[in-house]
C-alpha cells in the first residue's frame, strides 16, 4: 500500500492488489452464505422445541431440567467475578456480573429453601458434571 501511495505501481504492485481484492470479495461472499445459514428462531420454534421435553410420569424432574439445560446450554464458565454462559442455538456467550450473581443467589435462597436452598445447584445433575 505505502508504494501505491507513493506512486510506485509495477506488475508485482497490481497483480498482488488484484490477488488481495479477490480474496476480499471471496471473504465478503463467504460471511453473508455463513449469515444465509444462521437460523431465525422464532418463538413458535421455541415453544415447539421445549413442548418436546415436556416430561411424562415416569421422567424425574432433575433429569427433565437437565435435557433442557443440555439442549440450550453449550457451557457455563464460573469465575469470582462472573458467570459465562454459551448457548447452543446462537453461539453467543452472556456474561452475568457479579452483582447479577448476587441476586440469583439471594432470590434462590430465599425462594427455593423447599427445594434445598443453595444446595440445589449442588445436588443437580447438570451442575456436578461441571
Amino acid at each position: 500500500m505505502n508504494a501505491i501511495e507513493q506512486g510506485i505501481v509495477t506488475r508485482k504492485t497490481k497483480s498482488r492488489l488484484e490477488e488481495l481484492e479477490e480474496i476480499e470479495e471471496r471473504l465478503k461472499f463467504e460471511i453473508s452464505v455463513c449469515r444465509v445459514k444462521q437460523p431465525k428462531l422464532t418463538e413458535k420454534h421455541i415453544m415447539f422445541m421445549l413442548s418436546q421435553f415436556q416430561p411424562d410420569s415416569d421422567t424425574p424432574r432433575e433429569e427433565y431440567n437437565s435435557n433442557i439445560i443440555e439442549c440450550f446450554v453449550n457451557s457455563v464458565h464460573l469465575f469470582d467475578e462472573k458467570l459465562i454462559v454459551t448457548y447452543n442455538l446462537t453461539n453467543e456467550d452472556k456474561e452475568l456480573e457479579s452483582s447479577v450473581l448476587e441476586s440469583i443467589s439471594e432470590y434462590t435462597n430465599s425462594n427455593c429453601t423447599g427445594l434445598g436452598g443453595s444446595d440445589l445447584t449442588q445436588s443437580s445433575p447438570f451442575f456436578s458434571r461441571y
